[in-house]
């Protein structure tokens, strides 16, 4: 078994979110929009890894 295949599915992604809190209300549905897509992104690449979000 190779280095990749022996830790493969066994490190977590752990995702902090900080940022500023008083977000435009007219920009805020593209932010949740962006940040959606982005979370969808890293359920099809990494699926079999636990996920954590710090906020």
């Amino acid at each position: 078994m190779d280095d990749i295949n022996k830790f493969k599915n066994k490190i977590p992604i752990v995702i902090g979110v900080t940022g500023h809190r008083n977000i435009v209300k007219d920009d805020s549905p593209d932010i949740a929009e962006v940040v959606k897509k982005v979370f969808q992104r890293l359920k099809i690449y990494a699926k079999n890894q636990k996920m954590t979000m710090i906020r």
